[in-house]
Parts: C-alpha cells; structure tokens; sequence
C-alpha cells in the first residue's frame, strides 16, 4: 500500500528528479567488481559530533570512508570481507572514531563485532561470548552511539534492555510491563503477557517477536506495517512502546534509557469500549499526538488525542450511509504481490520487479467499511508539506495458492525475513540484512510487498490545527527517490538512511564505478 497513487499523481504531481536531491558526496573505485550484485553498502552516522562512516562492502574487499558533516572525507580504511557466518547488522558503537558494528546469525544465537579505527587506520573482527537466555529477540536501537538490545523473558512481561559499551561488553537492565496484562477473555484466568502480546501466542517458534513493529515517524509509513498490535517509537533517550491488543485501552510505556526505568506510563479509553459496536481497534503516535481508529462494518471512529493534555483535539464518526468528507482521495483497495491471488497478474512493474495486481476506487463508504472489518485496522500518519498525511483502512495477506488469511501483516522490506526490519536489499545475491535502518525497510516497503495482500485505504489530509484540507495529496520523499531511482541503470550498493533530519540515498554506478549519495528534501 502506498500513500499515493502513482498513475494519477506521475500527471498531476510530477516532480522532476534534478529539483528534489542534492549530490553531496561522490568517489571512484571501491569496489573490485562494480557490477557484482553482492556490493553493498552502510551508513553509520556519529550522533555526537555528526561525522558520517560510509561501509562499502564487496565479496573480496571491504572500504571505510569516514566524511565530516560536510562530506570532507577525513580517512579511509581497506579491511577483509565481512564474514559470511553473520548476516545481520543490528546496531553499532561509537568512540574516539572507532565505529564498531555488531553482528547477529539468523538464529540470534551467535554475535559479532566488526572495528574500524580510523586513528590507526585498522579493522578488527572479534566473536562476542553473549546469548539470549529464555529470552525472544525484540529490537536494536542505536542512542547517543551506542547499542541497545531489546528482548522479552519467554512468558513474562519482562523487557530486558542490553546496553553495549564501546568494547561490546552488554550490561543488562529488566524493566516491568506488567500492567499491559490484561485477561484474553473477561472474567478469565488466562493472562496476556506482553510477551504473548508481542508473540501472538502463548510461546513462540521463531527467535524473534512477530507482533511488532518499529516505527521511524520521520518516513512514511504504510498500513501494512502500522496494522500491527505492538509498536515500538524513539524519541532520543526514551523509547515508547504502544499495545492496542487490550479492547479498552491503549498503554503507552517510555521508558528512559539513560535510567533504564519507565518515566510514565498511561492508558488511553479506545474510542468506544462497545465491543458489539467497534470490532477492530488501533492508534498511531505522532507529534505528541494519540491518533485512534476504531471500526465495524457498520460504523467507523477516528479520533485525535494531545498526549500532553489528555484532551480530545478531533474526532470524526462516519456511519456506512454517510459520505467521509475529510478524506482526500477515493476509497483505494489496492492488489499486490508476486502472482497473487493464484493467477497470473497485471504487466506492470515498478522498479524493483514487484507486480501489481490492479487498483480499484470506490465511493461508498459501506463498500469501505466492509472492506476494513475483515481486514487488520491500521492508521498512519506522516508530515508532508506542513500537513498532516493522515491514512486509515486495512490490510490482509494473502499466501499463493492457498486463498485468503487474515494473518499478521507484512511489516517491511522487500523480503521480510523474521520479525520487524530484516530487509533483502535488492539487486545482492547474498545479502545482508540491516536491522537497525527502518528508513531502508520503509521506503521498499513503502514500494513494494513481497507477499501478496490487500489494502483498502483513504488519504486524508488535515493542517496543523487539524483542520481539514482539500486538495491532492502532496508527493512525499519516498516518492521523489522513487522519481529518482528510475533514471537510474540497475544500481547497486543501494542505501537509504536518516542523517541530520534528512534522507539520502547512495548507490554505485555499475558502468563506470562511481559512488554516489544524495541528500533529498
């Protein structure tokens, strides 16, 4: 699902490639073989004093180029190929420009740390003596240059919060979430745990939590990620959790992490209790905002919440006789997937070779809300042109030649390969994945969804008094790379990432081997 819709807004909005970047960096061979489909590349920005680490990755070789916040390349370092063994990146350190990245295998059972010292221009590849003990894979996050490792006790509302020095030696710190625990069924003995809430069942098979979702507020963010449950924001030092599984209310959880203590708790009434009434529930935290849905096929709610004053800013009910007029678009349901539905689909292809089924529109809001009540709610919500992009519907998957399921949404990437944020770049034969970077999983997600679902959704635009606005929606940033992208020859060692509040998007030019990055406003 996109936030736009590309055949309408290419001829309305069509925003040429040369207005919307800005080249700031560019260098020449660093890679032996640039038109090899394992080339790779990472960002790893310094949020102190605002240096850039750009790793180059290719089979035989591997270059570290450290740029100032004025892309000034200050030192480079030619190291060994990364180990095979460790295909997840899930975080890195910062000190004294040493960088250091640290390295999970697909089973979270074994870790690494890969150091690049630009003072003595070295690399060093260590093994990590730490394993996860009854304890479930949640999320990194990387916080004033260093690691955090994010985990649940197996069958206990405990999150247990690794900080990673700058030597990757983790000091352990458990917080209580206790108080999201509520009975499955009123009046029973059964008790959702938060680990049952972020695993969807009372144990877990995998080695990573299903139910989650880590949202980076500063990209847009699609319905098919934003349906789940659980949600994780960061907001500097403090993390929030959200769990709207509860049919009463919604928990916020910050938690601090530079006191590894939760700063406040609050739970927020869904917008209506009535569980005969509003089948689905969900919300969306954004610019101090609570934005909720709630839904049937007979009647929806939307409602807008300031965190800060606990009040009520906005809310719309829309019935299915009525017309939704706050929406800025028709009613989209929206087909995708590779041969989805189990037949052969449509001819067009967007740039990473992802085909679309067809897009439909629809104008009656029964056909809407029928749409939505058998789908997984969600609600997102992304700052474009000063506005509020507010989009509401519903998502549902389906698995090739196996009919329909309503099961848990795709959260991301081209290829999700377990939990929230593990992406398959495209155009690598062996690649690894980047568990940190939401802004890379987003914008793939954002144009392309490897398995097959369907989205109905409306785009609704509000200012920032919450007053709606008419007109189209505007073209965000993912669409302009989006723009960019397709100028482009098959790029490879693609990267997209957040670096002082903007986008930038680096690839390798496989004719004549020029690394490029771009920053996009």
């Amino acid at each position: 699902m996109k936030y736009n819709i590309f055949l309408m807004l290419s001829i309305l909005f069509f925003v040429s490639p040369t207005s919307s970047q800005e080249k700031v960096y560019e260098t020449k061979n660093v890679f032996l073989k640039p038109n090899s489909k394992k080339n790779e590349s990472f960002a790893l920005p310094d949020q102190k004093n605002g240096d850039l680490m750009l790793i180059m990755s290719g089979k035989n070789s591997v270059k570290g180029v450290l740029l100032d916040n004025s892309f000034n390349e200050k030192n480079n370092i030619d190291a060994e190929p990364l180990p095979s063994k460790y295909k997840n990146f899930i975080g890195y350190n910062v000190k004294d420009d040493i960088y250091s990245i640290l390295f999970t295998n697909d089973k979270k059972s074994k870790y690494g740390a890969l150091r690049f010292n630009n003072k003595k221009g070295t690399f060093l590849e260590r093994k990590l003596d730490f394993k996860l003990k009854k304890e479930l894979y949640v999320e990194s996050i990387v916080y004033n240059n260093n690691t955090y490792l994010l985990t649940i006790t197996k069958r206990t509302s405990d999150l247990n919060i690794y900080k990673f020095d700058s030597n990757f030696v983790p000091e352990k710190h458990t917080v209580s979430l206790k108080e999201v625990e509520f009975a499955k069924i009123p009046g029973s003995s059964i008790i959702s745990t938060a680990f049952s809430l972020m695993t969807r069942n009372a144990d877990s098979y995998g080695n990573t939590v299903q139910n989650l979702s880590k949202i980076e507020s500063h990209n847009p963010n699609i319905i098919e990620k934003t349906a789940k449950k659980v949600k994780l924001y960061q907001r500097n030092n403090i993390i929030i959790f959200s769990f709207d599984d509860n049919p009463e209310k919604t928990d916020l959880f910050y938690i601090d992490l530079d006191t590894f203590t939760i700063s406040r708790h609050k739970a927020y009434d869904k917008v209506s209790k009535e569980r005969k009434k509003y089948k689905k529930h969900n919300s969306y935290l954004f610019d101090d905002k609570l934005f909720q849905i709630a839904s049937s096929n007979e009647i929806m709610s939307f409602r807008i919440l300031d965190l800060k004053t606990d009040r009520t800013l906005k809310e719309f009910i829309v019935k299915k006789m009525d017309s939704i007029t706050f929406k800025n678009s028709a009613i989209i349901q929206e087909k995708k997937g590779k041969k989805s539905f189990g037949i052969e689909i449509g001819k067009t292809k967007d740039s990473l070779g992802i085909k679309i089924d067809k897009i439909r529109e629809y104008e009656k809001t029964s056909k809407f809300l029928k749409n939505i009540s058998v789908a997984n709610l969600g609600i997102a919500v992304y700052n474009v042109d000063g506005l509020y992009n507010v989009v509401l519907g519903g998502t549902k998957e389906y698995i090739t030649d196996k009919g329909l399921i309503i099961a848990a949404v795709l959260t991301g990437g081209a290829l999700l390969a377990s939990g929230d944020g593990l992406y398959t770049i495209p155009n690598r034969a062996d690649p690894t994945y980047t568990h940190f970077n939401s802004t890379l999983g987003n914008y793939y997600s954002y144009n392309a969804v490897q398995n097959a679902t369907k989205s109905t959704y409306i785009n609704c635009l509000f200012d920032q008094n919450l007053k709606h606005v008419d007109g189209q929606v505007p073209l965000n940033t993912f669409d302009r790379i989006k723009d960019f992208e397709k100028t482009l020859d098959k790029p490879r060692a693609v990267n997209i990432f957040n670096y002082k509040n903007k986008i930038y998007y680096n690839y390798l030019d496989k004719d004549n081997g020029q690394f490029q990055l771009f920053k996009f406003e």
